[in-house]
């Protein structure tokens, strides 16, 4: 029977941080397991964890209702720091689901008063010895000292392991208080991955580090961060959770919207620019090719217009010639009466002509 029931405890716990449901079925076998074992201690002890799943759920006067109907003086030293822890739990959350801030400070005074009772048991375990040292301190906003103890229990365990992570949380919201931004966010970070390593789907750091980076200006992975913890709390049925994150995550998917909008109108902008340069581009290569096909015009008419001044000087070189054979040597007084140069050039060449027949014959 001892086995057996560590087993099933066990179980609870691994479901209790993964999906609620599993967790509440596993503890109602285990009440009822409890009620046909006549073990009056065994059935205390299920009903403690039974109280703290009902109100993880939200079902805080369901919680509440089963574990004010013990009497204090009739547990026994263990089931008595069971029992304080109970009230811590159902405490604190209540302290996170309030309608306002008097009902907060209230349920938050009331959860010290049961953390101090539980740690004045001997047989408080010295992991929940240190988990609930340091929200006292913190209680009290003696920072330094909590993260002196947090510090030295983090350093004790694996890295992200469970525990480990619960200490992160710790240790995070010790720095909070301190206002060091970058060690809060630090150990936020360390204790959400924790979370995804070891399959819990509470995710209560995930969403206050979503919190912190959208508060730093990074919308994007900080909508990414909330989305993923809100339908995670969905998957868990942590009521509580879900209701938080779904509040956090409009909020932030309303910035992340804002954004998107400011970001799809400069995007249209720069297209309807990028437009009207192409537009602009097309006019431009249009009047080019016009302005190209009229230079080329004006290039054949250049080289006709060449060509022709090139056979003129070629006319010219040829008169130039036969005036420095013919008329170069003649003077003006050979003309004869009414005799023009053209006139006397055209007499000389046939008289040379004469004269070569002559030769011939």
């Amino acid at each position: 029977m001892p086995s057996l029931v560590g087993s099933e405890m066990c179980i609870r716990d691994r479901y209790s941080s993964f999906q609620k449901d599993s967790a509440l079925a596993y503890a109602i076998h285990m009440n009822r397991f409890a009620q046909e074992s006549n073990d009056k201690e065994l059935l205390i002890e299920a009903k403690l964890d039974y109280s703290r799943i009902l109100s993880s759920m939200g079902f805080f006067k369901e919680a509440l209702a089963i574990t004010n109907s013990m009497q204090q003086e009739q547990l026994s030293p263990r089931l008595k720091a069971e029992y304080f822890l109970g009230q811590v739990t159902i405490y604190n959350h209540q302290k996170a689901f309030a309608s306002n801030e008097d009902d907060s400070q209230e349920n938050d005074l009331i959860a010290q008063i049961y953390r101090d009772s539980l740690l004045q048991c001997k047989e408080i375990p010295t992991n929940v010895r240190a988990f609930m040292t340091a929200p006292t301190l913190l209680f009290h906003k003696k920072y330094d000292d909590a993260i002196h103890i947090l510090d030295s229990t983090y350093q004790s365990y694996t890295p992200y392991s469970r525990n480990a992570g619960i200490i992160a949380y710790s240790l995070a919201s010790a720095y909070q208080g301190k206002n060091d931004r970058e060690n809060t966010i630090k150990y936020f970070a360390i204790s959400a991955i924790s979370d995804v390593l070891n399959g819990a789907r509470e995710n209560l750091s995930l969403k206050i580090l979503a919190k912190l980076i959208f508060e730093s200006g990074d919308i994007d992975r900080a909508s990414k961060y909330m989305k993923n913890a809100m339908e995670d709390a969905i998957l868990c049925n942590a009521r509580i959770n879900t209701i938080e994150a779904s509040d956090m995550y409009l909020f932030i998917d309303k910035a992340f919207q804002e954004k998107e909008k400011h970001k799809f109108i400069i995007i249209t902008a720069l297209l309807i620019a990028l437009c009207i340069v192409c537009i602009m581009l097309f006019i431009l290569s249009v009047q080019l090719k016009k302005q190209k096909g009229k230079v080329e015009q004006a290039n054949e008419n250049l080289s006709y217009h060449l060509y022709e001044i090139q056979q003129m000087n070629s006319i010219l070189a040829d008169n130039n010639k036969i005036k420095e054979e013919y008329v170069g040597p003649v003077s003006y007084t050979h003309l004869r009466a009414h005799e023009t140069r053209h006139d006397l050039v055209c007499r000389l060449l046939l008289e040379k002509k004469k004269r070569h027949q002559y030769e011939g014959n």
